[in-house]
């Protein structure tokens, strides 16, 4: 039900959104639920993605081209001093 609630958002935004310049926030679950869509790995792999909070990932649609992945590089300092050890 996720994926494909997931996917018909996705789907809607490439509709509405023909030049592909589109920004989505949302929870870790959805972003690695559509990883799961792209990279064409079953649903029950979502618990294989660590994405940070605040992360960005980057994807070039309708194609589900990934460009980066839990990117933190904006976050500087704050991003290593979340880190729990």
């Amino acid at each position: 039900m996720l994926m494909a609630r997931v996917r018909a958002a996705l789907d809607g935004l490439c509709t509405a959104h023909p030049d592909g310049r589109v920004l989505v926030v949302s929870h870790g679950g959805v972003i690695s639920s559509a990883l799961c869509e792209w990279l064409g790995r079953p649903l029950n792999a979502i618990w294989s993605f660590r994405l940070a909070n605040a992360s960005i990932t980057r994807v070039e649609l309708p194609a589900g081209r990934l460009l980066g992945i839990n990117e933190t590089g904006h976050l500087g300092d704050v991003a290593r001093a979340a880190v729990v050890p």
